[in-house]
């Protein structure tokens, strides 16, 4: 399977509950798509990975497609809600995702092109260590810019709502992206924007907050 990597560039918003996700749902109108999916991360049995604060490393399913993805590079701004990283992803046959997302093989040891980089970069095999169930709301915007809003449901049950942005052409920018969407906001009666961590982090504190 072949590996595409971006520099991904993307504004992520908190929205405060369900009630503001419904009204901007309301305000926005039918989504061009809703995906259901499934972020399985994984870590050695150490927690190097987590502990090391460098690398994300996931299986996202999808309707029955399974997608390994390696974030790393990251930089996050928590005031201004921008997170930019470098991403390479890669598709996984059925029977390769569903044995890893079941915890019972490492994704390391796939006969697979970026999973054997993976094993080469962290010198360690790698096990599924728990789920994101989430739910993707996605909205055509004007000039090209689309909006994600997400309903995530973490390990210990509480569920969070976010707005996601990215940034996909050379044109678009973090200040145009959030007037945008400060503009919505606003027809919904929220003027405060509260940057979202992203979603491997919150992960990460469901896990030691059960």
């Amino acid at each position: 399977m072949t590996t595409e990597t971006i520099d991904e560039h993307e504004l992520k918003l908190r929205l405060p509950d369900e009630a503001a996700a419904i009204r901007l749902a309301a305000l926005l109108g039918t989504p061009r798509i809703v995906l259901e999916q499934c972020n399985t991360y994984f870590d050695s049995h150490e927690g190097t990975i987590a502990a090391s604060g460098k690398m994300m490393i996931r299986v996202r399913s999808c309707e029955s497609r399974y997608e390994v993805t390696i974030k790393d590079q990251a930089i996050i701004d928590r005031e201004q809600g921008s997170i930019s990283s470098r991403e390479r992803n890669s598709k996984l046959s059925v029977i390769q995702g569903e044995s890893v997302i079941s915890g019972g093989k490492a994704l390391t040891t796939l006969d697979h092109e970026l999973c054997r980089q993976l094993f080469k970069e962290s010198g360690e095999h790698l096990f599924a260590v728990g789920q994101i169930q989430n739910t993707r709301q996605v909205y055509d915007l004007p000039d090209n810019y689309v909006l994600e809003l997400d309903r995530s449901v973490l390990p210990n049950g509480q569920v969070e709502f976010e707005i996601e942005v990215e940034l996909r052409s050379e044109t678009h920018s973090l200040a145009e992206a959030r007037q945008r969407v400060e503009r919505l906001l606003s027809q919904i009666g929220i003027t405060d924007l509260e940057p979202s961590l992203p979603k491997y982090h919150r992960f990460l504190a469901a896990l030691n907050n059960p």
